[in-house]
């Protein structure tokens, strides 16, 4: 469902990359503070790459992403959400994740909890 999503936002100039950008840099951010190196690197370089391919794609665009682009782009960002899912619970930032989570800082509302 996220794959695909990102196709169908394509069509707009330099709008799936922009929501690439926003969400790996926000994942980055977290797996940083977590301490996930190697998924930090993921994030951060998938942002880095994005935002080079952004200076040609805005208003008037020279270049596109297309289907494998936006596809590729989509199922990344799906292995650092489903990433951030299965970790989230074991991490030692509890007040991030709620945050992050919840929109909101309460510290006593844990949504993984069951």
């Amino acid at each position: 469902m996220i794959i695909n999503s990102f196709n169908l936002i394509d069509g707009i100039n330099g709008l799936s990359g922009s929501t690439v950008v926003l969400i790996s840099l926000t994942l980055g951010a977290w797996f940083y503070v977590a301490d996930r190196m190697e998924m930090t690197i993921l994030a951060l370089s998938l942002a880095g790459a994005t935002i080079g391919f952004l200076k040609y794609n805005f208003t008037p665009s020279r270049i596109f992403m297309g289907d494998t682009g936006s596809l590729f782009l989509g199922a990344t960002c799906s292995v650092l959400i489903i990433q951030f899912c299965r970790n989230a619970r074991q991490s030692a930032c509890r007040e991030i994740r709620i945050s992050f989570c919840t929109g909101s800082g309460d510290r006593y509302y844990d949504p993984t909890a069951v």
